[in-house]
């Protein structure tokens, strides 16, 4: 049997996309048909792009449905479009379909990509898009970075680095044998942090299928993330055994607390930090004595810091404390993203 090299690759909006033998005399039709034809997901006005190389070079051709009976030749790919899908950029050379920056939605959703949207589309006609959640979605924890965020929250940070750094030469200035040795690698920990650029906002279809401030407008570039729902709770920091507990939504703060071996003696039971799915977050104490008043969700980070408010007798709250608050919130929010 002799060997071939008649092959078209059809990729996109089709039902099996893959590598296609052809024969002599067979057309754009026949491969369509080769891979059952158009998905769902094709363009209503069933575009196809197709990519042939001649004697002047690569050309990226628009096919009408009029024109399905061109032969195939050898080299030939195509693709069939996507309703708003970014096109695929191994077979598509035209940089006219890439003029424009897709957002991104990802997880537990049906239809997972990257979606070109128009300006004014919103976060509910994204989710739309994307085939709605899946039966296991978790909403509630929902994550909407943005670079617009992600911008701000890095001038923040560096602002904040700038006046600790500047607050903590005065009090060296002025207390001369006083160790801060310490403290070079908490702002380098703080520096190093990278910037996430989390919008906190609603994700429950029903609150945010009609206009309002809830049902945000998108931007190039943003990126969506609807993870599954995982029975869990996360206590980190200044605790005997840091990681991962089951969640019981009957337990306090102090429990989980106390189920991760409690508070070591380096902990500040002032300044606890809860981190809900949402991204949310909340400062709270911990009390031996009183119940729990905080509400935690499964997905909850639990993070209780290290207490520097004073370090050899010198107060140090008030250049640390909201450059702690800072990276404190965004070492949970890392945390809960990636779990």
């Amino acid at each position: 049997i002799k060997s071939t090299n008649n092959f078209v690759p059809v990729m996109g909006a089709v039902n099996r996309e893959a590598i296609y033998e052809f024969v002599a005399g067979e057309t754009i039709n026949d491969a369509i048909k080769f891979s059952n034809g158009f998905s769902i997901l094709a363009s209503p006005e069933r575009e196809i792009i197709l990519i042939r190389e001649s004697e002047d070079g690569v050309k990226s051709l628009d096919i009408s449905q009029a024109d399905l009976d061109i032969n195939l030749q050898k080299g030939d790919r195509l693709f069939i479009k996507y309703k708003k899908y970014q096109p695929n950029e191994y077979y598509l050379q035209d940089s006219k379909d890439f003029s424009k920056i897709p957002v991104k939605i990802s997880g537990a959703v049906k239809k997972p990509g990257e979606y070109f949207v128009d300006e004014g589309s919103s976060l509910y006609e994204l989710i739309k898009s994307a085939g709605g959640y899946r039966e296991n979605a978790y909403p509630f924890a929902g994550v909407f970075t943005s670079i617009e965020s992600k911008i701000l929250e890095e001038e923040f940070n560096k602002k904040l680095y700038e006046e600790a750094i500047k607050s903590l030469a005065s009090i060296a200035s002025l207390s001369k044998g006083i160790n801060l040795s310490t403290i070079p690698t908490f702002l380098e920990e703080f520096k190093n942090t990278e910037a996430i650029g989390r919008v906190i906002t609603e994700f429950d279809l029903e609150k945010i299928s009609s206009p309002s401030s809830q049902n945000p407008t998108l931007s190039p570039g943003d990126e969506i993330y609807i993870p599954y729902f995982k029975n869990r709770i996360h206590v980190l920091g200044e605790v005997l055994n840091p990681g991962t507990l089951v969640f019981d939504e009957e337990l306090s703060l102090k429990e989980f607390i106390n189920l991760s071996g409690g508070l070591n003696k380096f902990a500040d039971n002032q300044s606890i930090t809860i981190i809900h799915p949402n991204g949310e977050a909340v400062r709270a104490k911990y009390s031996f004595f009183a119940n729990s008043k905080y509400k935690l969700y499964a997905g909850s980070v639990i993070y209780v810091p290290r207490d520097l408010s004073y370090i050899d007798g010198i107060d140090l709250a008030a250049p640390l404390s909201q450059i702690f608050s800072s990276l404190a919130i965004s070492l949970a929010s890392i945390n809960s993203i990636s779990n």
